[in-house]
């Protein structure tokens, strides 16, 4: 009998230890941390309030919740916001607009939670700070880096941030940012910095006399528009010539050395404008244009990504946060991406002409390129994660980022055909008679013009490609001043949406 129940404690007490373990949860204190931004900040104006906790969530798996601001008022009013759930950071941010003078209270508040089944246990802790609210506006940051008054290079330090006014790139974008750069100012002083010899050249002689070797002047000019990122110069064609299929050469903008050169030719550059909650960066891209767009690193010539099934067309690039391209009820777009127009002849009844629009943003959101953080309280968490390495298998997929394609309306091509000449005929060659013209982002319209039916035009809503007015030439009001068009100058005013 005694040996029966020694053996019996002998199979419980290890019952009873693991049990005592597993009620035990391990604590972790936690320390609480809140900023408002700008702190004095005037009235009326927003302030950014960050808020996180120390240490980070126990795992990459899982967050921190909870978060909660008690906000307040000068005149001791309060208000609360949250709450949130922290990024995988332990911190989060938002936003509020304070509508009184004086000094708010800002409590930051974490409740505290468990984990594992209650295995472990996060603290709650909180932090009170105060936010100055003032009448007047706030003292704008000071110019510590006035311009250069001599000789300078690339790299520009972050430091001289007032030097953006000369260091913008010359992209080949096409329309007035295809052979100039009209943010920096003039070289009063040019000089020749370097020089490449680019073939052949001088009298040949013997039986053929004076001539000259053919250095391609005409009609094989040994490069395209130059593009300059920095202290990088990329040239088109060098090596043989416009009308080959030779690529692009990279130089060091100073010495006039080669870096690199690939076989592809770039058509454009283009700076990818990241702005949100969690990467805020200008990544430049090389951009090769075709039925396969491809995405190039302007350093090293490396191509990054690609998208398929692509089409040309005219682009419009805008740079500006507030730019009006973000009015038209559009995809949701970042800054520094780009929209695409074109016409194509699938099939539309009888006479195959389609408008489309194409959202760069949108294709590379709906191919999985942008990724979004789970943020209740916040919708600009967006990361851009494009693939690593192009391969056959994750190439993008051009049809997903357009906004709409529609056909011309029947009314449309009746009153385009009524500007041809008698004889004119466009049921043969639908494409050929209408092509991009210009884009008015300020109030949503795409004006396309008719290529050889007297010069008529169309609007169509940059929505959803409706058509908004045709009209023929008469001497066209158009958009932006001192634009050549086809050897005319039209007059300058603003775009009427009137079907006049």
């Amino acid at each position: 009998m005694l040996i029966t129940i020694a053996f019996i404690a002998l199979l419980t007490a290890p019952l009873l230890l693991v049990f005592s373990a597993r009620a035990q949860a391990i604590t972790t204190t936690t320390y609480a941390a809140v900023t408002v931004n700008p702190n004095p900040v005037q009235v009326g104006k927003d302030a950014t309030v960050d808020m996180w906790i120390w240490p980070y969530p126990p795992t990459r798996e899982t967050s921190v919740h909870g978060f909660k601001l008690d906000i307040t008022r000068p005149d001791g009013t309060t208000f609360s916001m949250g709450p949130y759930t922290a990024f995988l950071s332990s911190s989060a941010y938002t936003f509020f607009t304070p509508d009184q003078t004086g000094n708010y209270t800002i409590k930051f508040t974490y409740p505290g939670e468990t984990y594992f089944n209650g295995a472990q246990e996060y603290l709650g802790s909180e932090m009170t700070i105060t936010l100055e609210v003032q009448a007047e506006p706030l003292t704008p940051y000071p110019d510590y880096a006035p311009l250069p008054n001599d000789y300078w290079t690339f790299p520009v330090s972050a430091e001289n941030r007032q030097w953006y006014d000369l260091t913008w790139p010359f992209l080949n974008q096409g329309g007035y940012l295809q052979n100039f750069n009209d943010w920096s100012p003039d070289v009063l002083a040019p000089h020749v910095m370097w020089k490449k010899p680019v073939d052949i050249g001088g009298v040949v002689g013997g039986p053929l006399g004076p001539t000259n070797y053919y250095e391609g002047s005409a009609y094989e000019a040994k490069s395209g528009t130059p593009i300059i990122i920095g202290n990088y110069l990329y040239i088109t064609g060098y090596r043989i010539g416009q009308r080959t299929t030779d690529g692009t050469t990279c130089f060091d903008l100073y010495t006039g050395e080669e870096i690199w050169h690939m076989d592809d030719r770039i058509s454009f550059a283009w700076m990818m404008q990241i702005d949100s909650g969690n990467m805020h960066a200008i990544i430049p891209y090389l951009v090769s244009t075709g039925s396969t767009y491809r995405f190039y690193d302007p350093k090293t010539g490396l191509e990054l990504f690609e998208i398929e099934g692509a089409h040309t067309g005219t682009n419009y690039f805008t740079y500006n946060a507030d730019s009006p391209m973000f009015k038209p009820n559009l995809s949701g777009t970042w800054p520094g991406t780009w929209f695409v127009w074109y016409v194509n002849s699938n099939a539309d009844g009888q006479h195959g002409i389609q408008i489309t629009l194409w959202n760069a943003t949108k294709c590379f959101a709906d191919n999985g390129w942008i990724t979004y953080q789970v943020q209740p309280h916040v919708t600009d968490l967006a990361q851009w994660r494009p693939p690593d390495h192009p391969t056959s298998t994750n190439a993008g997929n051009w049809s997903l980022g357009i906004e709409w394609t529609g056909p011309i309306s029947e009314p449309l091509y009746e009153y385009l055909r009524s500007t041809m000449p008698e004889d004119g005929n466009v049921t043969n060659q639908p494409k050929s008679y209408l092509s991009s013209a210009y884009a008015d982002f300020e109030s949503g319209v795409i004006v396309m013009r008719g290529s050889y039916f007297g010069e008529a035009f169309a609007g169509f809503s940059m929505t959803n490609g409706e058509l908004l007015w045709a009209k023929k030439h008469e001497r066209l009001k158009y958009c932006t001043s001192g634009t050549i068009f086809c050897g005319r100058q039209w007059e300058i005013c603003s775009m009427e949406l009137s079907a006049s």
